[in-house]
């Protein structure tokens, strides 16, 4: 086996990690090869090893590699959140062993962020809100933590933590879906007035959001404001036609609301032609 002194495999770590940085994983990938075949034993090459397996999304050799780094570096905490990261998206046995194991110890807010994210594809809420709320303990304005523990405490029927962690979002990194998120979660906390500040500035951010200009109508008109629901209707199914049928719905079940003598007048109501198809706009000054 090929020896080299110190400063020289220290210079190759350090390429080796600079390639993985820069995105060059074929390079990062071949530097590392290299590196374990004159050190096959080494705790670090061993754990740059499975980080670069993980993201060229080799899980198999992730876990593999990491767990040799774990045998000559026992609770490493980066090594352990790789270990539970590529369990998870193996779907390993040993998943939430290393998972406990990992939330046991400090890391990088991303780290649990990524490590959240992959719990949630293997379908381990309960693990996976744990991951999102150390990221946010580590990192309090990672605001794409907060909404993936927002979206978890609602799916969980803990809607006044989901709000609270919506609201985080949307105060640090407003998206249109977290705002939507909270817009749901403000309706089923009987909210609405709310709910349409956050459906409205959902639409704001992305104006084709056809269910945001639905929910955005139903809420107006949960608070009577049937006028600006019109508004907001006639906005989804220029968007998208379809949303007709949900609209008419709304339209009739909530405690204030139109009722129509036939479909098509609801249609041209809403700027529809009776095909279906969006109606031209008219200028009332011809």
């Amino acid at each position: 086996m090929q020896t080299l002194p110190p400063a020289i495999l220290q210079q190759r770590f350090a390429a080796c990690l600079a390639s993985l940085n820069a995105g060059d994983l074929r390079a990062a990938s071949a530097a590392c090869e290299a590196l374990l075949a004159i050190t096959p034993q080494d705790a670090a090459v061993l754990q740059l090893h499975a980080t670069i397996a993980l993201r060229r999304g080799d899980a198999a050799t992730a876990l593999r590699s990491i767990e040799q780094s774990l045998t000559r570096r026992p609770g490493h905490g980066p090594a352990l959140l790789i270990a539970a990261r590529a369990a998870a998206m193996l779907g390993d046995p040993s998943m939430e062993a290393w998972v406990a194991a990992a939330l046991g110890h400090a890391g990088h807010a991303g780290e649990f962020q990524s490590l959240a994210l992959a719990l949630q594809r293997a379908h381990k809420p309960g693990l996976a809100l744990a991951a999102f709320g150390q990221a946010t303990q580590v990192d309090p304005s990672l605001a794409p933590a907060w909404f993936g523990q927002g979206l978890l405490l609602r799916e969980a029927g803990r809607m006044e933590p989901a709000r609270e962690a919506l609201h985080r979002a949307v105060a640090l990194g407003p998206t249109a879906a977290a705002w939507f998120a909270l817009g749901l979660t403000q309706q089923d906390l009987g909210d609405e007035a709310e709910a349409v500040v956050a459906y409205a500035a959902a639409l704001a951010l992305r104006a084709d959001f056809a269910e945001a200009a639905v929910n955005l109508g139903i809420a107006q008109q949960r608070t009577g404001d049937m006028e600006a629901a019109m508004v907001s209707y006639r906005r989804a199914v220029a968007i998208r036609p379809n949303s007709l049928g949900r609209i008419a719905q709304a339209m009739t079940t909530a405690s204030t609301g139109m009722l129509w003598l036939s479909s098509g007048a609801l249609r041209q109501a809403l700027g529809l032609g009776a095909s279906g198809a969006v109606a031209p706009a008219v200028d009332a000054r011809a």
